[in-house]
């Protein structure tokens, strides 16, 4: 039996207020107050930061873990409640708007975070923020990392299969106050160079009648678990360090586990060309001797340290002062000519 069509109506997403947005190089100079930050944890936390190409200006994190808005970072339960409740509220109202929906006309609510799964649960606390109906059929999904988006997407084409014409909001994020790290072992440390705020919902539905007015259709949707494999099942753990302080593990293993979920979901049959395929194939088409050079000419490349970074930067801005002196003094010069 042929199932009716998902489309994606309209969509949001978290536009973090001005004040929550960090300026890496204030951040890092004053989280030399911190008590937990060391040498050692700053250099390795603004190494990975300045390799990972995200904007040194434009992101967010809570003010909560915020060295320039607090003392030490504070990472319990009211806070991550209240990230949780700014992000939620946001693109959930924002999507309400762009649809013409109230909250009360959702059929199916589905949020899902990885750390933070408070009790009640964040499905619970929507439904308590925007009044939604008694009979609303709500569902969190905790624990399932950086793939949780497109399990939770999954899940919804399985629910509007269950329930056909209905109407679904689909809330993802990550509360980082949780996931905040304060120790010192470098593979948890990563989480704080690398997470910052963010959220998207989405309404969706199978309802023919919202085909005009929709922005997408899902075509394919796969699915592909490896938790049976250890090795797999160990790239990505919540667990305390050797003092007993708890942050999400990121191991070694995870590019190449990831990489593999990705061969198997090429190799899996569904309705798609094979150019779409080989996209998957390229890696193996190269050579020993061809990879090899790839792999020396990566790791051949400059790395910035922070003390580069911060001074490419500083030139930057006074190159954009420079410029906008020098354009200044041109319309001074022009309105004294107008003037004569």
């Amino acid at each position: 039996m042929a199932h009716l069509p998902v489309y994606l109506a309209d969509f949001s997403c978290f536009n973090a207020p001005d004040e929550l947005k960090v300026d890496f190089f204030k951040s890092q100079e004053a989280a030399w107050k911190w008590k937990c930050c060391t040498k050692a944890k700053h250099d390795f936390v603004s190494k990975i930061f300045l390799a990972s190409g995200i904007s040194t200006t434009q992101t967010a994190v809570p003010a909560c873990i915020q060295p320039v808005h607090c003392d030490e970072p504070k990472m319990d339960l009211n806070n991550a409640q209240a990230e949780c409740k700014l992000v939620y509220g946001q693109v959930i109202s924002e999507v309400l708007r762009k649809t013409g929906l109230k909250a009360t006309d959702v059929d199916i609510l589905l949020t899902n975070t990885s750390i933070y799964c408070p009790t009640p649960s964040i499905a619970s606390l929507v439904v308590n923020m925007f009044g939604m109906r008694e009979d609303v059929q709500c569902y969190h999904m905790g624990g399932m990392g950086c793939a949780m988006g497109v399990v939770g997407l999954n899940l919804v084409k399985d629910m509007l299969v269950a329930h056909p014409g209905k109407i679904c909001l689909f809330v993802s994020s990550e509360i980082i106050t949780s996931a905040f790290y304060p120790g010192q072992r470098q593979e948890a440390l990563l989480t704080n160079a690398l997470f910052r705020m963010g959220g998207s919902a989405a309404i969706l539905t199978n309802n023919p009648a919202w085909k005009a007015r929709s922005k997408y259709q899902l075509q394919h949707c796969l699915r592909v678990h490896t938790g049976a494999s250890d090795r797999a099942f160990n790239t990505l753990n919540w667990e305390p360090d050797e003092n007993g302080i708890n942050g999400m593990v990121i191991t070694k293993t995870l590019p190449s586990e990831a990489a593999a979920v990705l061969e198997k979901e090429a190799d899996l049959p569904r309705p798609i060309s094979n150019d779409y395929k080989s996209i998957f194939d390229l890696p193996s088409t190269r050579s020993q001797e061809e990879q090899k050079k790839v792999i020396e000419s990566t790791n051949a490349a400059p790395r910035v340290t922070l003390a580069q970074a911060k001074l490419q930067q500083e030139q930057r801005e006074k190159a954009a002062a420079a410029s906008a002196a020098a354009e200044c003094i041109k319309l001074h010069a022009a309105a004294a000519v107008a003037a004569r």
